[in-house]
């Protein structure tokens, strides 16, 4: 008996073993501890706020289909782009932007992405334009989900939180008559090889 070593130690060596093994898995499994900005820096991206500035020159306004602005949409682009994050811009009218950001995108990221933009744009086109911030999908319309707007405080805000049924990219106007779906004819009977129908 003096040489036996008792039950529960071998049962808390027994635990204790257990815990090392699975600890390593269950830390690399924690879903927390992905940090939710999943684009980094972008701000230091190229073209970079100074490159596109020098490109396209500070201050002047002018049509929001002219071609600085086409091309400002390429340079925005072309910095997420050659990363692979599906972020676009357009401009809707002569004071809306509008940020088009892949539907895996943090909201986070979207908020920041929708500040650059408004700062860039207000200072590339003298104005102060509204930011709608939409989400794209390969096989849908684009829909809105936030606005960049001024709060009280002077500051900028965005809410998320709100409905926008009536913004929608591509969807057709609730003026057009709905398109019925005509009833398919009935299927014939499958013919497998040696049966009769």
């Amino acid at each position: 008996m003096a040489g036996r070593i008792p039950r529960t130690v071998l049962w808390a060596l027994y635990a204790l073993v257990s815990a090392a093994a699975v600890a390593p898995v269950v830390l690399l499994c924690d879903v927390k501890r992905v940090p939710p900005d999943n684009l980094g820096d972008f701000e230091q991206w190229s073209p970079t706020r100074r490159e596109v500035e020098k490109t396209l020159g500070v201050g002047q306004a002018g049509a929001y289909d002219d071609l600085r602005h086409r091309r400002y949409v390429q340079l925005f682009k072309s910095r997420f782009r050659e990363r692979l994050f599906a972020v676009g811009i357009r401009f809707a009218d002569s004071q809306t932007v509008e940020i088009l950001c892949a539907a895996m995108i943090p909201r986070w990221d979207m908020a920041r992405i929708a500040m650059m933009a408004k700062e860039e744009s207000d200072r590339l086109f003298a104005g102060n334009h509204r930011v709608r911030i939409y989400e794209t999908y390969i096989s849908t319309a684009a829909h809105q989900v936030g606005e960049l707007n001024p709060s009280a405080n002077g500051r900028m805000s965005i809410d998320f939180g709100k409905v926008y049924p009536e913004r929608r990219r591509g969807s057709p106007p609730a003026a057009w008559p709905s398109m019925r779906l005509r009833p398919r004819p009935p299927a014939a009977p499958a013919m497998w090889p040696g049966r009769l129908p």
